[in-house]
């Protein structure tokens, strides 16, 4: 379902520190780079507790690796407790996506379902594989349905309505069969 705008959403996983400076190595949960710049506030969240913080640098490295300095971190002790912590933003904070494209948390959560209106389940995450993304759908009866994220397959996404329209192929119980 959408999320409300102040809710705070995850944009990467904290890695470990990189160097002596409190620098982050951070891995980014979505397929695109880290959507924030520079000066923007950040939250990170995590056993060491929940904080605010200031993006004093960012190093994209590649499309789900990033190295990120923060203001009020300045040394690697002061890093290490954050390790495992999610960095989060308000969803308000984010920029739209072009038409068609979707962050990862809008689609989690959707009810699935087929061109009849057959409820299929519900999608718990979203993978991000070479050839195309594929959606984990959880069934009712608790088995997990790999569905690939291409048009022949997925025909709709309605994040405002929370569903997404599923055509299911002839193999499909075979392909998904746990």
């Amino acid at each position: 379902m959408p999320l409300g705008p102040d809710e705070l959403v995850a944009l990467a996983r904290v890695a470990r520190p990189v160097g002596v400076k409190g620098e982050l190595r951070v891995e980014v949960l979505a397929d695109r780079p880290l959507p924030v710049g520079v000066g923007h506030k950040v939250w990170l969240v995590g056993s060491a507790g929940r904080s605010q913080f200031r993006l004093r640098s960012i190093k994209q490295s590649g499309t789900h690796w990033a190295s990120v300095g923060l203001e009020e971190i300045s040394t690697r002790n002061d890093a290490e407790v954050w390790r495992g912590a999610l960095l989060m933003v308000p969803r308000r904070e984010l920029p739209p996506l072009p038409a068609g494209e979707y962050y990862d948390f809008d689609v989690e959560g959707l009810e699935a379902r087929t061109p009849q209106g057959e409820r299929l389940g519900t999608v718990t995450s979203v993978m991000h594989l070479p050839g195309n993304d594929v959606y984990a759908i959880r069934r009712p009866d608790g088995r997990e349905l790999l569905v690939p994220a291409v048009r022949a397959v997925v025909h709709e996404i309605n994040v405002a309505g929370g569903f997404m329209v599923v055509s299911p192929w002839p193999e499909w119980d075979d392909a998904n069969a746990d």
